[in-house]
């Protein structure tokens, strides 16, 4: 192998490591349910609901804590349990909800058809299958590491366009949705602090879980996937 094809190599294998890692990553965040952390003072508070209780929140749904009278009851993030109507503040908060999970099944579905279409052509291009030569592979590496980087829509092709600014604006939302529902004191807000008893909201303290961290090391994984096979794609020769 001469010395580009090495770099070519080395650079288009870092970009499907770093795709795989990302997907695992993504995944482990969409269904994991510590994406918030409420812990309640249980000497303080006697539990007569789930918000009374120390719990775990994920995209999908609030469960008490293992350790709590009510373990293993679940409320869902996309219903109000109130009997009022909402108010526009409380539907943006359950559309924002709604939307960070499925804008996230959305990337992550993007990302692995873009990773293995490429996988697909690389393979067949490596057998001989198909024959338009060494420049071809390069321009596969250009077009995916677009896709994967950029966030848009082009006709006929949308899965191929959402991928790495799309999972930022996820995370953007959900912190969004933390600070309208922890720090605006609205009381018809859904399940917010402004709605508990003021000695629940005393005693309860909140906290970010490792979810939020695994979500943002998945949006840099995928940014250095996109580099990878930019950089890979930068090695056509003249």
């Amino acid at each position: 192998m001469r010395p580009r094809e090495k770099a070519w190599f080395a650079l288009v294998s870092l970009g499907f490591v770093f795709a795989l890692v990302a997907l695992v990553l993504g995944l482990l965040a969409l269904t994991g349910n510590n994406w918030i952390v409420y812990q309640v003072e249980p000497a303080v508070v006697r539990p007569a609901g789930l918000s009374d209780v120390s719990r775990r929140r994920g995209l999908w749904f609030e469960c008490a804590a293992e350790n709590t009278p009510l373990v293993g009851e679940c409320s869902s993030l996309f219903e109000s349990t109130l009997k009022c109507p909402l108010n526009d503040n409380g539907n943006s908060i359950i559309h924002s909800r709604m939307l960070v999970p499925f804008m996230q099944v959305a990337v992550l579905v993007s990302l692995f058809t873009t990773i293995l279409t490429m996988t697909t052509i690389t393979v067949l291009l490596w057998t001989g299958s198909i024959s338009c030569g060494y420049r071809c592979g390069q321009y596969v590496m250009v077009i995916g590491g677009s896709a994967i980087w950029m966030c848009g829509k082009t006709s006929g092709y949308t899965l191929f366009s959402f991928s790495t600014l799309l999972y930022f604006v996820t995370i953007i939302l959900q912190y969004h949705t933390l600070t309208t529902e922890n720090y605006l004191f609205d009381p018809y807000l859904f399940s917010l602090r402004s709605t508990w008893l003021p000695k629940v909201r005393n005693a309860t303290t909140m906290w970010i879980g490792p979810e939020m961290a695994m979500a943002l090391a998945t949006y840099c994984i995928t940014f250095l996937s996109s580099t990878s096979f930019l950089a890979a794609g930068s090695l056509v020769e003249a």
